[in-house]
């Protein structure tokens, strides 16, 4: 039997990704253990990294002439 994969759309990703990066800081910061703090930070970086990657593009406003 086959499964069909579905993918997010990237504004689904965006921010699935950035809210992974927060958890991982407030991992972080509920803790005294320095190194786990440390690697905290890193994941959350790289959570951010595919966050910023995977951001809807911006709307660009249009002047209106006349």
């Amino acid at each position: 039997m086959w499964e069909e994969i579905v993918t997010a759309p990237n504004n689904d990703k965006f921010k699935d990704y950035a809210r992974y990066a927060e958890h991982c800081l407030n991992m972080g910061a509920s803790t005294n253990d320095r190194e786990l703090q440390r690697i905290q930070r890193e994941m959350a970086a790289e959570w951010r990294r595919l966050a910023d990657a995977n951001r809807p593009p911006r709307k660009r406003k249009q002047m209106q002439m006349g």
